[in-house]
């Protein structure tokens, strides 16, 4: 990784970040059907607990491509176009 160029704590620390979001919407959202499954449990708090993980796991699913993009692609410099060779005209 970092051979393709200077190394960017920032963006790495960034996409630890937007990875460990997204295995916590797949937590909360499993999380909502347990919790529709315990007596007494409200089952408002688990529709919203389950919205918001799915919310939470496409956004960092989203995100985690982006920063998968930005942080692994190389940076490449444009090649000039070479001049076409001209030939030497002979004198006869």
């Amino acid at each position: 990784m970092s051979k393709h160029g200077t190394f960017d704590v920032g963006k790495y620390f960034t996409l630890l970040v937007v990875v460990f979001s997204l295995v916590t919407g797949v937590f909360i959202f499993i999380h909502a059907f347990v919790f529709l499954k315990v007596k007494g449990a409200y089952s408002e708090e688990a529709v919203w607990s389950a919205i918001a993980g799915m919310v939470l796991f496409f956004w960092s699913a989203h995100q985690t491509v982006i920063m998968f993009r930005e942080v692994l692609s190389k940076i490449a410099t444009p090649i000039k176009a070479q001049q076409p060779v001209q030939q030497m005209e002979t004198k006869q």
